[in-house]
């Protein structure tokens, strides 16, 4: 794991850390929050993802001090497979910190949980996303027409998925 870069459990005391995160539009637009703009809002959201939303973490990314993002893990019906999540704050975009949190991410996942596939969707319109996911190797699997939808929009979601023997043996 990057130096610079620590994967900490998330708890309801970092709900003032996410109230920025979340509540920025930008940020949540290809995500599943929704509706968060109070910090009861931001310890409903983290109650609901500590007890339902993530099998891996769910994990505070943090950098230089500072609450820069989330990220964790979905356990699939199929064995020994995961859908990765991650999102960061807008002023840390464009820094590698994304990439260096999904690299942590994947060895968290093939190392210390012994996935088989750790697959994730990135919206088509979201290019940073789907290119930090094929920089950390992971490979575009398929495509959901109309697979995201939000405010009214429908989005064609990428599938991208990565399995053990190319995370532990990359070309």
């Amino acid at each position: 794991m990057p130096a610079d870069l620590s994967l900490v459990p998330l708890t309801i005391d970092h709900a003032a850390d996410f109230l920025p995160i979340w509540s920025d539009r930008e940020v949540t637009r290809f995500t599943y929050v929704r509706d968060v703009a109070t910090l009861a809002d931001c310890r409903a959201r983290i109650a609901w993802i500590l007890e339902h939303g993530s099998d891996v973490g769910p994990f505070v990314l943090q950098s230089g001090g500072q609450v820069v993002g989330l990220a964790g893990a979905v356990r699939l019906p199929q064995p020994g497979e995961f859908s990765a999540y991650y999102h960061l704050a807008r002023q840390y975009w464009g820094q590698g910190l994304g990439s260096r949190a999904l690299a942590a991410l994947l060895h968290c996942l093939f190392l210390e949980c012994d996935a088989r596939c750790v697959r994730a969707e990135a919206v088509k319109d979201n290019l940073a996303s789907w290119r930090l996911m094929e920089r950390n190797g992971m490979r575009r699997t398929g495509l959901q027409p109309g697979g995201f939808a939000r405010d009214g929009a429908v989005y064609d979601l990428f599938d991208y998925a990565i399995h053990r023997e190319a995370f532990m043996h990359p070309a």
